[in-house]
């Protein structure tokens, strides 16, 4: 198997990039609205499986570490990805710089760890969700961190909390060798 053509199931081909760039350029204000997992691979038809829909807030960036914070916009909340402290796969999202615009489900998801530093506490994160009344919409039992429910009846959809941004070239970097590795 090729290097591109694990890249493209990963979501970085062409196709896949134009879509996230026509989505960003729609609203400046709205968070990205990204379908993923069967339904975004064309692998299902409308009706036959649940919709996974991912939210993207554009105002959040999170980084690794090695990356110049100078460099990023100093109108947006910034968190950096510590990894040291965590279970491997995982990281904390320690903040770096606060945003201009309020942003309540940051803002209450900020935590003090015992290190000095903030943080933001992923579950306070996704609880700060869990209130959203849609109309027409009939919630179900929470599964991980997203909220499935289903609309009109007919519906089925995965909602994800508000997600963030990540620049991580480290990692998509340490992932394309570990690919060659194994090809």
């Amino acid at each position: 198997m090729e290097i591109c053509t694990i890249m493209n199931r990963l979501g970085y081909s062409e196709v896949m990039r134009r879509r996230r760039a026509w989505n960003e350029s729609l609203s400046d204000h709205k968070p990205t609205v990204i379908t993923a997992g069967s339904k975004a691979e064309g692998l299902t038809c409308l009706l036959e499986s649940n919709w996974d829909v991912l939210y993207v807030e554009k105002n959040v960036l999170c980084v690794e570490s090695g990356i110049n914070l100078y460099t990023i916009h100093d109108d947006i909340y910034l968190f950096r990805m510590d990894t040291r402290r965590a279970y491997p796969g995982h990281c904390r999202l320690l903040q770096k710089r606060p945003g201009i615009n309020r942003h309540d489900a940051i803002i209450n998801a900020l935590c003090i760890d015992g290190h000095g530093d903030i943080l933001l506490s992923s579950r306070l994160f996704i609880d700060h969700f869990s209130d959203y009344a849609l109309s027409g919409a009939v919630f179900h039992e929470q599964a991980g961190p997203s909220r499935p429910y289903t609309l009109n009846g007919v519906f089925h959809f995965d909602r994800h909390p508000t997600n963030m941004g990540c620049q991580t070239t480290r990692i998509i970097r340490s992932l394309s060798n570990t690919v060659e590795d194994v090809l």
